[in-house]
């Protein structure tokens, strides 16, 4: 659905409908708005994917993707809730670690806007959104968006399985039964990592503060996600991981600072 919306530059609803909000809070013009939502909803690596299709299509400066790319890139909120709050971590109010994320990524945009935003982009911008080629016809669209979704997922797809295949090598294999071990599992692949780090025996805060860093980050198969759907846009890889590890730091902070505080004065 997002690849034929951007197919038929129809995009514009959404960017309007989150402007208000997301210029405020990220500092970005209306037309950057789409990737953010995008990103924070459906999870690594669609927010990269789009930001490197508007930056390949003229849409965005280079200054305004890698920009983006500092902080759109994100876990869904189904998985954060569902599968880490619920299933992993048993929370209550699972909702609680989206909002870790969320709030972590924007502390993280404060550093890279200071670096990329030091020049103008309206008019660069705007000359550019005005030679973009028209869309496309429908039928066109909609076949290029499927066939698109399709090497996406296999894409997906292929480094969790790889990464899984190398988690279970590292659990069978390696006899240090250690927490430095489940962590490092956890960092590789953060939804078969992050089942098996969920069970290990640590004080629960210390646990829950960097169960929620290493979903900020995203595991290092999200970064291999992520450089395969930027690999034509030559947009920086560098920058983008030093960003996911900022923000990691940041929402491991923000996440243990709360869960004291809860602790001792709740």
């Amino acid at each position: 659905i997002s690849g034929f919306m951007m197919k038929e530059r129809i995009t514009e609803p959404v960017n309007r409908l989150a402007a208000p909000f997301l210029s405020v809070f990220f500092g970005i013009p209306h037309y950057m708005c789409y990737p953010v939502v995008i990103g924070f909803l459906s999870g690594f690596p669609l927010g990269a994917k789009v930001t490197g299709q508007m930056y390949m299509e003229q849409e965005i400066t280079k200054e305004e993707a890698e920009y983006l790319l500092s902080f759109c890139n994100n876990a869904s909120p189904m998985f954060l809730t569902g599968f880490v709050g619920v299933e992993c971590l048993r929370l209550k109010m699972p909702v609680e670690i989206f909002l870790f994320i969320l709030f972590s990524a924007w502390i993280s945009s404060f550093f890279s806007r200071r670096k990329y935003y030091r020049k103008t982009y309206s008019e660069t911008a705007g000359k550019l959104r005005h030679a973009r080629q028209p869309h496309t016809g429908i039928v066109e669209a909609l076949d290029g968006s499927i066939m698109d979704s399709f090497v996406t997922m296999a894409k997906i797809g292929g480094y969790i399985l790889l990464f899984s295949i190398l988690i279970r090598i590292i659990l069978d294999f390696v006899p240090v039964d250690h927490s430095l071990k489940y962590i490092l599992i956890g960092l590789l692949e953060v939804t078969a990592g992050g089942k098996v780090f969920s069970g290990i025996s640590l004080v629960p805060w210390l646990k829950y503060s960097i169960f929620v860093g290493l979903c900020a980050f995203g595991g290092i198969s999200s970064v291999f996600q992520t450089a395969s759907v930027l690999r034509k846009s030559g947009l920086s890889l560098k920058g983008y991981v030093c960003a996911k590890c900022r923000q990691c730091i940041i929402a491991f902070v923000l996440s243990a600072l709360v869960t004291l505080y809860k602790f001792i004065f709740v």
